[in-house]
């Protein structure tokens, strides 16, 4: 069975648990070609295995938006979906060197990895896979398919860090690309609370909300007991 067999149409991600109606996805779409809402527009043609609009949208969008790692991963399963290895592989590198920390790119590495038979890089990429995310020991025996369609906003807190939680903070370089108060409440609930403040940190030197920091701040603070 080839990629494109494996990543079938049926994927979902963030927002898909919600009804959202196509042809108004489409309007507002059309009239800001930079809205953050083409990574919901994507997912909706790919529900509906419109593969050729689920492209074109992510591509609009990720030219929009370059730095986003939603837009980059969404485009990469399109890619895969496309058979486009070369162009999928290169995305889901580049959101690890940005946040090594995305468990779903990850594993669609591993499986390109595994159909390669690329065994230097597919055990260097299960090793940063047990480092960060130790229970998905098993990686190597689950479907790449039934990862792909997984509802991932009901998922995303565990697919993004799901470490041990007896581990207050992961070993990782935080970088102003990946400080937001979405990472910080990931973090937050998985009880990695010495990098939720590292985040929050880099927040507050951007001149983010203070008074949202500090509630965060005082969450952490009333969860670890400190």
């Amino acid at each position: 069975m080839n990629l494109l067999n494996m990543f079938n149409l049926g994927v979902r991600r963030i927002g898909m648990g919600y009804k959202f109606n196509l042809s108004q996805l489409e309007s507002a779409f059309s009239n800001n070609f930079s809205s953050y809402i083409y990574t919901i527009l994507a997912d909706k043609y790919l529900s509906n295995n419109d593969l050729s609009r689920a492209y074109t949208v992510a591509k609009i969008g990720n030219e929009s938006h370059p730095d986003d790692i939603s837009g980059k991963y969404i485009l990469a399963k399109i890619y895969l979906l496309k058979n486009q290895i070369k162009e999928a592989h290169q995305l889901l590198e580049e959101i690890l060197d940005r946040f090594p920390l995305h468990l779903n790119a990850r594993k669609l590495l591993i499986e390109i990895f595994k159909k390669q038979n690329n065994n230097k890089k597919l055990d260097c990429h299960i090793l940063e896979l047990q480092k960060y995310f130790p229970n998905e020991a098993s990686i190597q025996s689950e479907p790449a398919s039934a990862m792909l369609i997984e509802d991932e906003k009901k998922d995303e807190g565990k697919n993004v860090v799901s470490a041990s939680e007896n581990k207050e903070k992961v070993n990782i370089e935080i970088n102003n690309n990946m400080a937001t108060f979405t990472f910080v409440d990931i973090l937050i609930t998985q009880k990695h609370y010495g990098n939720a403040l590292e985040v929050l940190k880099i927040l507050e030197n951007n001149g983010r909300n203070k008074e949202r920091i500090q509630k965060k701040r005082a969450d952490i603070k009333q969860k670890s007991g400190k």
